[in-house]
């Protein structure tokens, strides 16, 4: 007897040793997950990093989140149990291992407890959806729009949109709570049974609402909307961008009049995305102006292509891991001397970006304006055409604007519906251009280049 008490109490020992074994692995792994998705956003929201970046990061991410799913369901309950309300980043973790498991009871039990009026839990949850929810269990989702339910119904159809998978089947959404999302997610579906709905809601709302319900009514043909924007070109900023989206040379007058009298930041973009070179005079004065300067530089750099660059000290608010990621290429300057008269010395990092000098692009546009021509448009200094559009998505230099807008343009002008989103995946992005290239080279003799386009016809 004393030695079968002994032998159960050497396994009860194993057992409990195994179980905290990989308590810990769960801990190690979801403390990895939450830091790298605070990492990822800050990447895609740093204006300096291109969208090849955080290639790494979500490498890393998915090797850590698969290792986490192999651990076994005890492991996946104890990350549910470790997926605070406090965390978006282990909540993100949570939902997307959930997901890889495919086990919809958990993420249900889950996403019927969060707050959902906190922005940063939402965007970490949905987020995790967009990435990683498989098509299995696309109408199990469908639970969540039932009257009752707190899961923000408009968020779902953001993720059906971003995975295209349709709006069919999600309930309890309702004109006056219509979102930008949602807006966005029926133009990404072409979910017809909602054009009435964004028609109604268009004329008068804010600018982040009307600007994604008028692109998603131009992504679905509906281009009779522009008759009402061209009288608001005058008074708001925000309907310039999707008549540059759209126009033809006729209507590209009445824009470039409305951005030379009062510039703003989407009519600048509109002018950089349209690339007529009437309007590079308008664009050069955008550079004189401090809040205007960054987009104007990148819309001219956008049309012409000049590789004119300047180098300027990195803002100080750099996140601490990232200048120490940098601080080989620092450059070492003399700073202020000590009450010793000793020489003290600080580091800069510099960084290169599009010079914004009035006079450096005045001097080239007068060197070089005679390879531009009026009424014809252009993107990076040659006669615009998709190769030149497919070129914006897959160039590391990019901003987001001009890549997100490029494929609205892709889509309206040329018919050219292919899935992709600049916050895909990288690995993700790479094969939406790849698929857009074969689209291009099997339509490439339909269109002339520097031609205006609208719904793959001549304008």
């Amino acid at each position: 007897m004393p030695r079968q008490k002994t032998a159960r109490s050497d396994r009860s020992r194993v057992q409990l040793s195994r179980e905290r074994f990989s308590r810990s692995l769960v801990e190690q792994h979801l403390e990895e997950l939450s830091w790298l998705y605070d990492q990822r956003i800050y990447l895609l929201e740093d204006g300096q990093r291109s969208w090849l970046d955080v290639a790494g990061n979500e490498q890393r991410f998915s090797n850590h989140l698969r290792s986490l799913s192999l651990l076994g369901d005890k492991a996946t309950r104890h990350c549910l149990e470790l997926a605070s309300n406090e965390d978006p980043g282990s909540v993100h973790a949570a939902v997307g291992l959930l997901c890889i498991r495919e086990n919809f009871g958990l993420l249900d039990r889950l996403f019927r407890a969060l707050d959902w009026n906190d922005e940063d839990l939402a965007r970490a949850a949905f987020g995790a959806l967009k990435h990683t929810c498989p098509e299995s269990l696309k109408t199990s989702l469908q639970a969540w729009t039932v009257p009752g339910c707190r899961v923000p119904a408009s968020e779902l159809a953001v993720v059906c949109g971003y995975r295209r998978w349709g709006l069919n089947g999600l309930r309890g959404l309702k004109e006056r709570s219509i979102t930008p999302g949602f807006a966005w997610a029926v133009g990404r579906c072409a979910a017809t049974g909602y054009y009435d709905i964004l028609r109604r809601i268009s004329a008068d709302q804010d600018a982040i609402l009307g600007l994604e319900v008028a692109i998603a009514l131009l992504r679905c043909g509906q281009s009779d909307q522009l008759s009402g924007l061209i009288d608001k070109l005058s008074k708001e900023d925000w309907p310039r961008l999707v008549v540059g989206l759209c126009c033809d040379p006729r209507l590209y007058e009445k824009l470039i009049d409305s951005v030379s009298a009062d510039p703003g930041l989407e009519g600048l973009r509109a002018l950089g995305l349209v690339g007529e070179p009437r309007a590079v005079d308008c664009l050069i004065e955008g550079l004189t102006r401090l809040e205007l300067a960054g987009t104007a530089a990148e819309a001219l750099h956008l049309m012409t292509g000049a590789d004119l660059k300047e180098e300027v000290p990195v803002p100080q608010e750099l996140d601490e891991e990232v200048e120490e990621e940098n601080k080989d290429d620092q450059e070492i300057v003399p700073t202020q001397a000590t009450s010793h008269d000793e020489p003290v010395e600080q580091s800069i990092e510099m960084w290169e970006r599009i010079s914004r000098d009035p006079r450096v692009w005045q001097g080239w546009w007068k060197a070089n304006q005679r390879h531009f021509h009026s009424g014809l448009r252009y993107r990076y200094g040659v006669s615009c055409s998709p190769a030149e559009l497919v070129r914006t998505l897959e160039d590391p230099d990019s901003p987001v604007w001009a890549r997100r807008y490029t494929y609205e343009e892709l889509v309206i002008r040329y018919r050219a519906d292919l899935a992709f989103e600049t916050d895909y995946l990288v690995t993700e992005q790479h094969t939406a251009i790849s698929n857009y290239r074969r689209w291009h080279r099997a339509h490439h003799q339909t269109f002339a280049p520097g031609k205006w386009y609208l719904y793959g016809k001549p304008v």
